[in-house]
């Protein structure tokens, strides 16, 4: 995505009355919010692994804590970058919900683990 969201840009607004700084800043969002598909990937199989084991409680807070930092994060974003940053703390969201969640499901792998050895 990284690699040809210049050309992608190119050939959905290059023919529209946008000026070269208009696509730049639409080149700059699209980079930015590209860097949470891996988060979003690794995170979302992880939240099934958590319901299917019945963890939705620590899901839930994950999701809460989510909203407060993307709020956060969205406002000094914003103020620096603009639009490019929203798109920025969205994919610093998705990365750090992966990260939690990943933590919870091998807590909960590791416990599960441990609970059929004994």
């Amino acid at each position: 995505m990284l690699v040809s969201a210049g050309k992608l840009i190119e050939i959905i607004y290059g023919s529209s009355k946008l000026e070269a700084q208009d696509l730049s800043a639409i080149y700059n969002c699209l980079v930015n919010y590209s860097y949470q598909f891996a988060g979003f990937l690794i995170g979302s199989l992880a939240v099934r692994f958590l319901h299917a084991t019945q963890q939705v409680k620590q899901v839930c807070v994950i999701a809460l804590m989510n909203l407060i930092l993307n709020i956060i994060l969205n406002y000094i974003l914003m103020k620096n970058q603009g639009v490019a940053g929203i798109a920025l703390s969205t994919s610093f969201v998705y990365s750090f919900s992966a990260i939690a969640i990943m933590f919870v499901a091998f807590r909960t792998r590791s416990d599960d683990t441990t609970a059929q050895r004994q």
